[in-house]
């Protein structure tokens, strides 16, 4: 998700976790189509390249310094998502 530059909240996160188990038939304890928070801070501790944090306006300075750079990165995950998905 971070490489088209969306967060997910926990709550997302957990959803996406339940999901994933379903559609692939991996057997999971998930109750109410959704992960738990101990599955989720037990998969975060796993796995400590990955972070949740709330999401949060883009401050202006932020918006100013997005780059030719990044803005070119960004157009080129789009359209090879869109080439992608047709």
């Amino acid at each position: 998700m971070d490489s088209v530059f969306y967060g997910l909240t926990r709550k997302e996160s957990k959803k996406l976790a339940y999901d994933f188990a379903e559609r692939n038939k991996v057997p999971h304890p998930f109750q109410n189509g959704a992960a738990e928070d101990v599955w989720l801070m037990g998969f975060i501790w796993r796995h400590s390249s990955i972070s949740l944090r709330s999401r949060e306006p883009t401050s202006v300075a932020r918006a100013v310094e997005f780059s030719c750079p990044e803005m070119t990165r960004s157009c080129t995950v789009l359209c090879e998502l869109v080439e992608k998905q047709k």
